[in-house]
């Protein structure tokens, strides 16, 4: 993996609010592992992952990193240009 996605953490496309119990549960765990657990089926990690802006195929695995920034930073910039820009 490239090196400078350590230094990443705090990018739009890693970013996400969450509420205390969730976060607790969440910690340092594998995005993959922590969805599981959390989840107990694909169908409940798929809407997971659409409210969250991540597309639902991706498996959310290092290898993949450079995907899901893309995808996810272009998801959330269209949500809010969406919600923050006025409609003409």
């Amino acid at each position: 993996m490239d090196k400078d996605f350590y230094k990443c953490g705090n990018h739009l496309y890693n970013l996400q609010l969450l509420e205390g119990t969730e976060n607790q549960a969440k910690k340092d765990k594998d995005p993959e592992v922590w969805l599981k657990e959390e989840y107990k089926n694909e169908q409940a990690i798929e809407e997971y992952k659409k409210r969250n802006y991540i597309d639902p195929t991706l498996k959310l695995e290092w290898e993949n990193i450079k995907e899901f920034r893309e995808t996810r930073e272009e998801a959330i910039i269209t949500k809010l240009k969406e919600v923050l820009l006025p409609q003409s």
